[in-house]
């Protein structure tokens, strides 16, 4: 049902000659067999370290069910059933999940139950000749009882974030499979309600959970379509694939990642709960490439260009885990919708801006889309959230990348079962502001909820082709005494990024200001100049980052340098002590902290980029009265003025022009 006569002639004729599917379809093969290698869907000699079954069913069972229909084997095909009719005779407590996931009476499912139920049917549609009748209907009562009712019995409750996604894909699944009417149109009607859950060009809960969610709803509507193709007018693609152009600003370059083996990783900025190590699933960027062509066609071709460049090699040592979205794969879907995709079209044939803000809150900017390009990205305000899960406490926060380094960086995330994860999360752990109060209390932020308004107010973006001017107030994240917390980016990239701070408070506050710097691999030089003026090195780039002005009203305000540690984790994994986990101190915190508390605080920052033989030469220097100049080997360059309400004006020397902001 999942692959039509027709598909399967177009994969077989696309795979006959030399090209992008032969080799696809080759590197699928070799990870079926793999799989089907030993008994057991999971087996400790995983990559990324040992996984629950249930973390890898439904990628493992699809890919040797493809395989297996594509080109028969005896001893795969026994594999495929016998692990098949082995999961149908557990009980519905093992389809639940791990320990950790709670239990109800009658059970709700979980993840893990839609995963499962999702690739048993798969399995059934893909290679129905492997199973007699009575073990066809042995799969259809043990998806009914332990994955289609549960499923039933938790959307209601799941309605807010990624879960409901989720769940209806196994709950639509299953009912097509049992043919099961009202359930198919209560699907329908799920599958509308789900994109509510969507900005217009982003999903508020993270980049990764945009996939994570958005390939299951994929998968629902293709099943739907395939059992019923009269319903397309009712299952529109619009929610899903007008995110596309996020995940391409958020894609830094394919690059050999240390402690990973050979190959070039796909990084990514990381926001909140989303991996350093990042691509879309192969399956979700084809659907999208070759659902919307008609639709959305620039969004297809990006998906297309984004399929092409982070699925250049196959071969790509996976880390395990495609199933929840720890680290994406590509899996047989994609072979069947390569050749309906549309042709690739690049970030700069799309005609995409090199600065661009999303609703869900990243701003993200660009010297321009080579792979080595200064990127400067923010989470510089966001609209009122359809959905707040995974998010962290970071808003003002900011990460630099230059010539490929992740300098200033997110810790991202890691297993939500440790202590390392709720640090990670932590406001401290990105580069923004804590405060305490005079006598010693302490304000962080609160992590954003549907139920408010925006914790983070975006009131500026501008970008004229040489200066892009972001400027966002969090003060809402932290609330009382905290009146404003307001802070404007001036990027004059690749080399130069200007930052003013603005705090107001009703009572006085100490200004704690956290930076942020990635040593995760142990490649990081630091060299504290002064505790106002640190050079952060990473192999062939350098960063410098100067306090070059800080006051409040009754004078200069300059406090000490605390240094610090966080993390910097490469990729989930839902299990703790894997590869992708950070160790405590891969982050390197730096804190400026006011001398003495204040109702009002303005500060200025300067962060100087260069390839690490000419950053010396870079300097900012001056004061809020005279202005603050940047210059270049005793050349002056920029300089900033503030006007008497700490409004900033930026002038181009060498032009003459002035911009006020």
């Amino acid at each position: 049902m999942m692959l039509s006569t027709e598909d399967e002639a177009r994969v077989r004729r696309a795979i006959a000659t030399p090209g992008q599917p032969a080799d696809l379809y080759d590197h699928l093969q070799r990870r079926a067999d793999r799989w089907s290698a030993a008994q057991g869907v999971a087996t400790p000699a995983d990559d990324g370290g040992a996984m629950d079954w249930r973390h890898v069913v439904w990628e493992r069972l699809t890919d040797v069910a493809f395989i297996q229909r594509m080109d028969p084997s005896a001893e795969r095909g026994e594999w495929l059933r016998n692990e098949v009719l082995a999961i149908c005779d557990r009980p519905t407590d093992d389809w639940i999940g791990p320990f950790f996931r709670r239990r109800e009476n009658p059970p709700q499912g979980m993840l893990e139950t839609a995963h499962i139920g999702v690739a048993l049917a798969t399995a059934l549609w893909l290679c129905p000749d492997l199973f007699d009748r009575t073990e066809q209907e042995r799969i259809r009562v043990a998806l009914r009882s332990h994955c289609h009712e549960p499923c039933r019995t938790a959307l209601p409750h799941r309605s807010g974030n990624n879960w409901f996604m989720v769940l209806l894909a196994g709950f639509a699944t299953t009912a097509v499979l049992l043919d099961d009417t009202e359930a198919i149109e209560a699907s329908v009607e799920h599958y509308q309600n789900a994109h509510s859950l969507y900005q217009a060009d982003s999903y508020d809960e993270s980049l990764q959970y945009w996939n994570y969610a958005s390939v299951h709803l994929a998968h629902t509507r293709d099943v739907l379509l395939a059992h019923d193709p009269r319903l397309a007018d009712r299952l529109d693609v619009a929610a899903y694939t007008r995110v596309v152009p996020w995940a391409v600003h958020s894609h830094l370059a394919m690059k050999p990642t240390p402690g990973w083996g050979p190959g070039a990783y796909p990084r990514a900025l990381n926001f909140g709960d989303s991996a350093a190590l990042f691509r879309p699933s192969g399956d979700l960027l084809l659907h999208v490439a070759s659902r919307s062509r008609a639709s959305h066609p620039t969004e297809a071709g990006l998906a297309r260009w984004l399929f092409d460049t982070t699925y250049a090699d196959p071969a790509l040592a996976s880390v395990g885990g495609d199933t929840f979205g720890f680290f994406n794969n590509y899996r047989w879907r994609s072979l069947v919708l390569l050749s309906e995709a549309a042709e690739a079209i690049g970030p700069e044939d799309a005609g995409l801006s090199r600065t661009r803000g999303f609703a869900a809150g990243p701003v993200i900017t660009r010297d321009d889309w080579r792979d080595d390009a200064t990127v400067l990205g923010m989470q510089a305000g966001h609209k009122q959230l359809r959905t707040a899960s995974h998010r962290h406490c970071d808003e003002n926060s900011f990460m630099v990348i230059y010539r490929g380094e992740r300098i200033l960086a997110d810790p991202g995330h890691c297993t939500y079962r440790l202590q390392a994860d709720r640090a990670s999360a932590a406001t401290d752990s990105h580069s923004t502001w804590t405060f305490t109060t005079a006598d010693g209390h302490p304000l962080e932020q609160t992590k954003p909820t549907t139920a408010n308004s925006p914790s983070n107010r975006r009131t500026l973006l501008t970008d004229d082709g040489q200066v892009t001017a972001v400027r966002a107030d969090a003060a809402s994240a932290y609330g009382e005494p905290i009146t404003r917390a307001e802070r404007t980016w001036l990027a004059i990239l690749p080399n130069i990024v200007l930052i003013i701070d603005r705090i107001e408070a009703s009572e006085p506050v100490h200004v704690r200001s956290h930076f942020i710097a990635n040593n995760r691999d142990n490649a990081l030089q630091t060299n504290v100049a002064s505790h106002t003026r640190l050079v952060f090195r990473r192999r062939d780039a350098a960063l410098k980052l100067l306090q070059v002005a800080s006051q409040s009203p009754e004078g200069p305000n300059v406090g000490d340098l605390q240094r610090g540690w966080t993390y910097m984790h490469d990729v989930y994994h839902p299990e703790p002590n894997q590869r992708g986990q950070s160790r405590e101190g891969a982050g390197s915190r730096y804190t400026l902290t006011t001398a003495r508390p204040t109702t009002s605080h303005l500060a200025v920052y300067s962060v100087l980029m260069d390839e690490e033989s000419a950053i010396r030469a870079w300097h900012a220097t001056g004061s809020f009265g005279d202005g603050i100049e940047i210059s270049n080997g005793g050349s002056p360059l920029w300089r900033l003025q503030l006007t008497d309400d700490g409004a900033p004006t930026l002038t181009d020397v060498s032009s003459g022009r002035i911009r006020s902001y």
